[in-house]
């Protein structure tokens, strides 16, 4: 398995003014100056802690937390796949990790993160 983990730990004006999404940097949210070394090791311990319980309990023992903190839940979005685009309701994701969308008809659909694409919709879904 591989993972990536991208963090903005500061954005200078010229970068951030590129970016057409809401965003956020570590420094802004500290007021101040981040240490990347500390940083980094606080990640690769926490990391290291995470990857031991998810050997021992899997996905199911992320769930909860995870619904709780992912910035999509309960949010419209869009789900675009190639050419293909739905618009819904994000409800959670599945024991799979595949991250589940109510559509207008109220059906729910499973999508994998390789797959798609999620931005803020601008349609509320009916149902």
């Amino acid at each position: 398995a591989v993972l990536g983990l991208g963090i903005n730990v500061h954005l200078g004006e010229q970068d951030a003014g590129q970016i057409d999404q809401p965003w956020v940097d570590l420094r802004s949210i500290v007021g101040g100056a981040i240490d990347r070394n500390r940083l980094t090791a606080i990640l690769i311990q926490r990391l290291e802690q995470m990857f031991t319980e998810f050997a021992s309990t899997g996905l199911g023992g992320f769930l909860a937390r995870w619904q709780q903190a992912h910035l999509y839940h309960g949010q419209n979005v869009r789900v675009l796949r190639g050419d293909d685009e739905l618009e819904g309701v994000v409800t959670g994701i599945d024991e799979t990790g595949a991250i589940q969308v109510r559509d207008a008809s109220g059906q729910v659909r499973a999508f994998h993160s390789g797959e798609i694409s999620l931005r803020a919709g601008t349609h509320a879904p009916a149902g």
